[in-house]
């Protein structure tokens, strides 16, 4: 049970990530620009897709790996920048 609960939370987790959540949530504010005012009944009427188990647990997986991909290659150019900048420093010594 415990590992359904870990694979439905990164499920919807990323479904909290998608536009289409972030669009609904600026139709509800109430407020001014400064300070947002949502109420819970709100946040609980918004409805995400669900599907099975298995096809959750494989979104979630694709979603992590793809999250690590990214970080990966964000290091490995901030690597890349690092040389560049040493390498142009010491072109002319």
């Amino acid at each position: 049970m415990q590992l359904i609960i870990k694979y439905l939370r990164r499920f919807i987790y990323y479904q909290l990530l998608q536009p289409r959540y972030s669009q609904y949530i600026a139709t509800i504010q109430r407020g001014n620009a400064n300070q947002a005012n949502i109420a819970i009944s709100d946040l609980w009427n918004y409805r995400i897709f669900i599907t099975k188990h298995n096809e959750q647990q494989k979104i979630g997986n694709f979603f992590q790996q793809l999250d690590f991909l990214i970080t990966l290659h964000q290091r490995k150019l901030e690597k890349l920048k690092q040389l560049k900048k040493f390498l142009l420093q010491n072109m002319f010594i």
